[in-house]
Parts: C-alpha cells; structure tokens; sequence
C-alpha cells in the first residue's frame, strides 16, 4: 500500500521541492560559473601572450602576477594550451 501510495505521489513531491532544489543549488552553480570564467580568462591571455612572442616564462610570471597563481597552478597553464 505504502509504494502505491508513494509511487502516485511521487511526481507531486519532487515538483514541490523543485524551487527548493534549483534554490540550494545556485550558489555552486555561480560558483562554478566564476571558476569557468577565469579559467577562460587565463587560458585567453596565455593564447594572447605567446601570439605576441612572449617567452613562456614571461607568461608564466605574468599570470602569477594577475591572477594570483601558484608556481605549480601556473605550469598547468602553459602546458594545456
């Protein structure tokens, strides 16, 4: 009786907790939006860079620099584009 019961509510309660879910979950989303965007912005100047010529260690200290980032974090970079 009870998983009768549950299986002709269960749409209802699931599209009850929707806004409660979708609510819960945006502030990881822009979260993760943020780190999506930086990750663009850094890839984008170390494109920018080496188009221009520079050396991969004036790149390297450059995104340091501006963006805060370790000497390992930094690495990853020049070696994934």
């Amino acid at each position: 009786m009870f998983e009768a019961l549950m299986e002709m509510m269960e749409p209802k309660i699931i599209e009850a907790m929707k806004p409660k879910i979708i609510e819960s979950m945006e502030p990881k989303m822009e979260e993760i939006r943020e780190a999506g965007l930086r990750e663009g912005r850094i890839l984008g100047t170390v494109e920018t860079l080496r188009n221009i010529q520079y050396s991969d260690a004036d790149i390297k200290l450059t995104i340091i620099r501006q963006y805060g980032l370790t000497d390992t974090e930094a690495d990853e970079y020049l070696r994934s584009t």
